[in-house]
């Protein structure tokens, strides 16, 4: 990780005695300083990361949710229409907005980000498993 010289501020390496920039020595206090910017730089950056996967998982959580209702109302829906004594027609239309229902639910995960790594954004397909199978990144 790239830290900066604490008078100049020119980047420099984690352990580097002397600022390429300033030729300033490094003291123990400034080497205290790098660190510590290292230190908040990197909390901040898994802080970020946790809050996306957060993020990630609640959005995850709303579609798996309306994924399984819309599983259950397919066979559902028309099993209650016949139980009912409803004709053909009323059967059929029942079906249909079962079945876009669904679809609506699939697509509202796509685009809302609930079907996509929250690194790459792309698509996440039903094998993919605790990684994103494009970059890689653990997810769950």
């Amino acid at each position: 990780m790239i830290v900066h010289c604490p008078r100049c501020k020119a980047p420099i390496g984690e352990g580097a005695d002397s600022c390429p920039e300033c030729y300033l020595v490094f003291s123990e206090a400034d080497k205290r300083a790098i660190i510590e910017e290292k230190r908040s730089r990197v909390s901040s950056e898994y802080r970020d990361q946790q809050e996306m996967l957060d993020a990630f998982y609640k959005k995850r959580r709303v579609f798996l949710r309306a994924l399984i209702i819309s599983l259950i109302l397919i066979p559902g829906v028309p099993v209650a229409v016949l139980a009912a004594g409803a004709n053909l027609t009323v059967l059929v239309v029942a079906y249909a907005i079962t079945v876009l229902f669904m679809i609506g639910t699939i697509v509202a995960g796509i685009v809302t980000g609930a079907a996509r790594c929250p690194y790459c954004d792309s698509i996440l397909f039903r094998q993919y498993g605790t990684h994103c199978h494009t970059c890689g990144k653990k997810i769950f």
